[in-house]
């Protein structure tokens, strides 16, 4: 979809650049460490590596663990933005189906209130007529038959 493409491009380039780094930094030091482990073999070596080489390889672990934990739950993010662009693609659609069956509605009504308009002024003429239609009808009973309308 539209913003997940994007997403997945920018984390595969950084996923791929930073891993890459990573291990790249990582197997340095490894083998500057093995090129010196039989050099560099006594109490200070030992000292340097217990404060500071074996924590860094820890921490390279819990970093290489954080980053692929952060690109799963960007991927879950991505699969929930497709989720929620197909939704707002579909109320999009239905609000343009809504929005036409509203005007279609609206020209109904416009036509019945002619209608209506017209079938009042219908009424009224013919209620307006009802007086001359009585005297008429009473004129024929008794026999009196002049038409005047």
């Amino acid at each position: 979809m539209k913003y997940s493409g994007s997403i997945n491009g920018l984390l595969n380039y950084f996923r791929d650049t930073s891993f890459w780094q990573l291990s790249q930094f990582s197997n340095e030091l490894k083998n500057y460490r093995q090129d010196l482990a039989g050099q560099w073999d006594d109490n200070a070596a030992a000292e340097i590596h217990h404060q500071y080489l074996n924590p860094h390889e820890e921490d390279e672990t819990a970093m290489r663990s954080w980053l692929e934990k952060q690109q799963q739950t960007i991927q879950q993010l991505t699969c929930k933005l497709d989720e929620v662009e197909g939704i707002n693609n579909n109320i999009l659609a239905l609000s343009e189906e809504i929005s036409t069956l509203i005007s279609g509605c609206e020209e109904d009504l416009r036509k019945a209130i002619t209608n209506f308009d017209f079938a009042s002024n219908r009424n009224n003429d013919a209620e307006s007529k009802i007086p001359v239609i009585t005297n008429l009808i009473s004129s024929a009973n008794q026999g009196e038959y002049s038409v005047s309308l």
